[in-house]
C-alpha cells in the first residue's frame, strides 16, 4: 500500500511538472518576464508538494544548499560536510549546519544544478528541500523525479555572493517531510519583493 502511495504521488507530481512546462511555454509567448514566471512556477510546485503527506525518514530527506550562502572569504570546505562549519556566524550556513545536525539529515553545498542532480542521483532519497535562486530551483524541480520544496534565497549583494535564507523556513520544510503532515497547508508561496531583496518564501504561522 505504501509503495502504491509513493508511486501515485510521484506520478501526480510528474504530470503536474509537465503541465507547468507547457504553461510556462505559453506564458512566455506573452513576454512575461522570466523571473516572474520562475517565481510562479516555484509557488505552484510548493503548493502542490505541500498538499501531499509524503513522510520520509531522515536518511531519505536531502537538504541542498547553494555555495553562495557561504561567506565569500570563508576557507572552510563544507561541500560534503556541513559539520565542518566553525560557526563564526558570518553567514547563514552556521544555522543551517545546526539544523542538519539536529535532524541528522544528509546535506550538501553545491555549485549549480548539475552538481545538485549528481548528488540526488547517487543517493536513495525520496524528498528534497532545496535553497537556491529562481533559475536553479526551476531547473532542479523540473529535472528531479522527487518531490521538492524550493526556498528562494535573498540576494542583498547581488547574485552568487553572500546570499541569505531564513533558517526557520528551511526547518519547517524539513519537518513537513519528516512528519508527513500538511503542516505547510496550501499557502507555501514565493512573494515578489523589491529587486535588491528579490524573493522570499513565506509560510503560514503555526
Amino acid at each position: 500500500m505504501e509503495n502504491k502511495k509513493r508511486i501515485g504521488v510521484r506520478v501526480i507530481i510528474g504530470l503536474n511538472k509537465l503541465l507547468f512546462r507547457l504553461i510556462i511555454g505559453l506564458m512566455g509567448l506573452f513576454r512575461i518576464p522570466k523571473p516572474k514566471l520562475q517565481s510562479l512556477f516555484i509557488r505552484a510546485n510548493n503548493r502542490l508538494v505541500s498538499r501531499y503527506r509524503v513522510k520520509v525518514s531522515t536518511k531519505e530527506l536531502l537538504l541542498l544548499l547553494p555555495h553562495c550562502l557561504q561567506y565569500k572569504d570563508c576557507q572552510q570546505k563544507i561541500s560534503d560536510d556541513l559539520d565542518l562549519c566553525e560557526g563564526c556566524g558570518r553567514c547563514d550556513i552556521c544555522q543551517l549546519a545546526q539544523i542538519r545536525k539536529k535532524y541528522q539529515i544528509p546535506a550538501f553545498v553545491v555549485d549549480g544544478g548539475q552538481l545538485a542532480l549528481a548528488v540526488v542521483n547517487r543517493g536513495n532519497y525520496r524528498a528534497i528541500v532545496a535553497v537556491a535562486c529562481e533559475e536553479e530551483l526551476e531547473k532542479g524541480i523540473l529535472e528531479s523525479a522527487l518531490p521538492v520544496l524550493g526556498i528562494v534565497n535573498r540576494r542583498p549583494e547581488g547574485p552568487c555572493r553572500n546570499t541569505k535564507v531564513e533558517a526557520g523556513l528551511v526547518e519547517r520544510a524539513i519537518n513537513h517531510f519528516l512528519e508527513g503532515k500538511q503542516s505547510l497547508q496550501e499557502s507555501v508561496d514565493t512573494i515578489s519583493m523589491p529587486r535588491n531583496n528579490n524573493y522570499r518564501l513565506t509560510l503560514p504561522k503555526e
